[in-house]
């Protein structure tokens, strides 16, 4: 047994090793510097063109983590300098600098670099010492594309993130992008976080005609949509949308930059529509949301958040405007990389908006959008591969849908009839002609001349057209798919044929043909060459036409008071293709 005088003697050593322990776990901490991996000999010989400024936006991180102010931990500069220098500061040694562009706000990292990884990418690095963000990206074209990985110094699930780059200039006057415009917009506080960003681009025929660039910003108790849209060309000015609402979406103010009258604001029970003089008051309905009508789908992404909190309504009304439907149609199975992702698709629909087909992820994220009466078909970037599937789902539904109309409602008249009494314009003459008749049979105008002139065949069907006036009708350019499938609502509006924005000409062609086989209830599709910009009322043409309430002098181009509407010679109300 050992001699009880020792323990006394030991008892010194015991504190004094364990104050030395206190004093290290109170401490300050300071980042370990690890030695990071070579650079190879010669970098730049591989990557000539990466050297410069670039444009950076990420996809929305998964898994979704509310990570309240750490999120600005793995929020690296929207626009970033990939240097040629070599660092010298810890962690940045023989790597080399990766930089906020000039003009571009800096991030919160205390370290950032960038060194070559395999031979076909390179790796990016943001660090506040501790924890942040590192990027794998390969270089396709004049982008660079890979993926994004969080980096803690404790326990927390690792999230990963979709990533692309595109060169820009480096100079401080180049065009920002949402990130800055978001900081002219909104009083940025230490509260707000990046919440969620991506990009999408806008197609027209099958051209990327446009790039759209989103953010959400979260603080206490606000949420801040932020898109920025700006031309393909390089010509237009780049259009900023703002959206602001509560953190369940419901939306308190819209701003459109340099449109003042697409100013919305609520103020409790009323709704203020513009700013300034010009701006007018109307009362703020129940269950509502705010929209503009501009390029930038961002806020219908707000829109299908706000219905899902909303536990999915028929419906929301827009102030001053007419009311959007919004319904579930189906789901899509595609394919991204070696991952099978499942799409929603929904489509939102409304007097003033067309129909809108969007396609959602199962965290609620907009992925594409199509339609809208501007024939774009709008895609987050990196879901490239999945455009024709998803084209190809949204005309199934179009087609399904006129057929359905065609099945549902019946025509007044078909075939044969005449419309007798009326005012007509036949889009050829200056002058408007009185008192004519109006004969058709077999689907095409026999006969247009004064009543005197004009015999109406015995148990031809007469409508009586006094008051009336018959005009060809108004001719849609540049709707997309998603609109056809709105074919009742657009023929009650005056519209007998339109120009869809298509993709493939062969889909157009196979539509086409199945709406002459299995017919439709629909305007009619022209071709995309068709340089047709008004219809004309001609004997022996089909009989394509509107009837329109009151004595018109010129043809209108959007017609109003809508009665009747022929469409191959079949005679449909107004009023019954309205409601379906």
């Amino acid at each position: 047994m050992a001699p009880k005088t020792n323990m006394p003697t030991r008892r010194p050593y015991d504190v004094v090793f364990f104050l030395a322990a206190v004093s290290f776990a109170c401490a300050p901490r300071k980042p370990i510097e690890v030695a990071p991996p070579p650079v190879a000999p010669t970098p730049l010989a591989a990557w000539p063109d990466v050297v410069g400024c670039w444009e950076l936006r990420m996809g929305a991180w998964a898994p979704a983590l509310m990570l309240g102010a750490d999120e600005r931990v793995i929020t690296p500069p929207s626009r970033v300098l990939l240097d040629s220098a070599v660092g010298t500061r810890p962690y940045e040694r023989r790597n080399l600098l990766l930089r906020p562009a000039p003009g571009a706000t800096p991030s919160m990292h205390r370290y950032s670099w960038w060194n070559m990884g395999r031979a076909d990418s390179i790796e990016l690095r943001w660090t506040t010492g501790f924890s942040g963000v590192n990027m794998s990206l390969s270089h396709e074209g004049d982008t660079l594309r890979g993926l994004a990985e969080t980096t803690w110094d404790f326990d927390r699930q690792v999230q990963h993130a979709n990533v692309t780059m595109w060169r820009v200039r480096c100079d401080a006057d180049a065009p920002v992008l949402a990130g800055d415009s978001l900081r002219r917009n909104v009083p940025f506080n230490p509260s707000m976080h990046v919440a969620e960003r991506g990009s999408l681009r806008h197609y027209v025929d099958g051209r990327g005609v446009a790039r759209e660039w989103w953010e959400v910003v979260r603080a206490n108790d606000t949420l801040a949509i932020v898109a920025r849209v700006e031309s393909a060309a390089g010509s237009a000015t780049p259009l900023v949308v703002t959206l602001r609402t509560d953190t369940t979406f419901i939306p308190n103010r819209l701003e459109v930059d340099g449109d003042e009258g697409a100013t919305v604001t609520v103020l409790g029970p009323r709704t203020r529509i513009g700013t300034g003089s010009t701006a007018r008051t109307v009362k703020t309905p129940a269950g509502f949301f705010l929209l503009s009508e501009s390029p930038a789908v961002a806020p219908w992404g707000g829109l299908l958040r706000r219905w899902d909190r909303a536990k999915r309504p028929a419906s929301f009304a827009i102030p001053g405007q007419s009311e959007v439907r919004i319904t579930e149609v189906g789901r899509d199975s595609v394919l991204i990389g070696d991952r099978r992702i499942i799409l929603e698709r929904i489509e939102v629909t409304g007097a003033e908006w067309g129909r809108r087909t969007l396609w959602t992820d199962t965290t609620g994220g907009l992925i594409a959008a199509l339609g809208g009466m501007s024939g774009t078909f709008a895609l987050r970037e990196g879901w490239e591969a999945a455009m024709p599937h998803l084209l190809a789902s949204a005309r199934r539904d179009a087609l399904q849908r006129v057929r359905n109309a065609f099945e549902d409602v019946k025509p007044t008249r078909a075939e044969r009839f005449a419309i007798v009494g009326a005012t007509v314009l036949d889009g050829e003459s200056d002058a408007a002609l009185r008192n004519r008749v109006v004969l058709v049979e077999d689907g095409r105008i026999a006969r247009i001349g004064p009543r005197a002139q004009v015999k109406v065949p015995k148990g031809v069907p007469v409508v009586q057209g006094r008051g009336l006036t018959v005009i060809p009708g108004v001719v849609a350019d540049g709707w997309s798919v998603s609109d056809l499938g709105w074919g009742p609502g657009a023929l009650a509006r005056g519209i007998v044929a339109m120009r869809l924005a298509v993709h493939d000409t062969s889909a157009l062609r196979e539509m086409r043909e199945a709406l002459d086989r299995d017919g439709a209830l629909a305007p009619r599709l022209l071709e995309p060459g068709d340089t047709v910009t008004a219809r004309v009322l001609r004997e022996g043409e089909p009989a394509d036409f509107v009837v329109v309430e009151g004595a018109l002098r010129t043809v209108p181009t959007s017609p109003s008071r809508v009665r009747w509407v022929s469409i191959g010679g079949r005679l449909y109300s107004a009023q019954a293709l309205r409601k379906h």
